[in-house]
């Protein structure tokens, strides 16, 4: 479960917050959820109050912080823009996961 890069990881967590997150917008809406090996390790208030909970259990990383909301703001970025990157540009941007549309935060982000 937490075989492979932080990037998979990170999916892997995403995805199942997304195939829960009907379940989890019920009893956990505006929470923020800490996420590790694919399972719900616990709700906070805070985002703060998740992040340092997660670092004192799992190494950085391999954990998922996100704020259960309806919609899809928390883990979605929407570009737009009329500049023409150069293929400089593209790579610096497609390095820093800024082309990605995934907004969800990660441990290994911080």
């Amino acid at each position: 479960m937490g075989d492979g890069t932080p990037r998979e990881i990170l999916e892997r967590q995403l995805n199942f917050y997304l195939d829960n997150k009907e379940k989890f917008l019920k009893e956990y809406e505006n929470k923020f959820l800490l996420i590790h090996n694919e399972r719900l390790v616990r709700a906070f208030a805070t985002r703060g109050e998740a992040y340092r909970c997660g670092l004192a259990q799992f190494k950085p990383g391999t954990f998922l912080l996100i704020k259960c909301t309806q919609g899809d703001d928390e883990y979605t970025v929407n570009y737009r823009t009329v500049h023409r990157f150069s293929p400089l540009s593209y790579a610096w941007l497609t390095r820093h996961h800024l082309l990605y549309t995934e907004k969800a935060y990660s441990c290994f982000e911080q």
